[in-house]
């Protein structure tokens, strides 16, 4: 499947670039793909499509090596890792007989439906934030980096790493309060 896309891409350049990274960062990307779909088969889909995306954005690639990079791959692998599940969720969801099934197995359907709403409020906030403060707090809560780990692939020293994470938790928590300013 992979010499596919490598076919499409007109520039020899780029279709170095592309092979580099594919033998750099497949694996990572596959390993954190499989951590959120749970099945292997979903994983190298994931893995694919986030090559595509790759491939649309290749000029914005300088080094290969770099670890702006490393991140940009893992980090776009997650995305539509959790795009593949939200998408799965969205397609069980609709579907009115399993739902009313669920109420009835379901004692406490009211928290449920509490922790989704709030869990999309926090993609929604999280979404929102700048491009380096919304990084740290994937790489950080959704991957399980540590700010060691985090620092390595940002290219950060460990303190800065640390600092950038306080930073955006900071700003993440001020954008809760003023929505409850704003909404009490």
């Amino acid at each position: 499947m992979f010499p596919v896309y490598i076919s499409a891409i007109e520039s020899s350049d780029d279709r170095d670039k592309v092979e580099q990274l594919y033998t750099k960062y497949e694996k990572v990307m596959f390993l954190t793909a499989v951590k959120y779909l749970k099945n292997n088969m979903l994983a190298e889909d994931a893995v694919h499509s986030a090559f595509e995306k790759i491939i649309e954005n290749i000029k914005k690639i300088d080094d290969v090596s770099c670890p702006k990079t490393a991140s940009y791959c893992v980090t776009i692998s997650r995305n539509v890792s959790l795009n593949m599940l939200r998408s799965e969720h969205r397609k069980k969801f609709v579907d009115a007989d399993d739902f009313y099934e669920n109420i009835a197995d379901n004692t406490n359907i009211e928290d449920e439906v509490l922790r989704k709403i709030e869990a999309e409020l926090l993609i929604d906030k999280i979404s929102k934030l700048p491009d380096s403060y919304r990084e740290i707090i994937y790489l950080y809560y959704a991957d399980g980096y540590s700010n060691k780990e985090i620092a390595k692939i940002l290219g950060l020293s460990y303190d800065n790493a640390r600092k950038r994470l306080q930073r955006a938790k900071n700003q993440l928590m001020s954008e809760f309060q003023e929505d409850n300013l704003g909404n009490g």
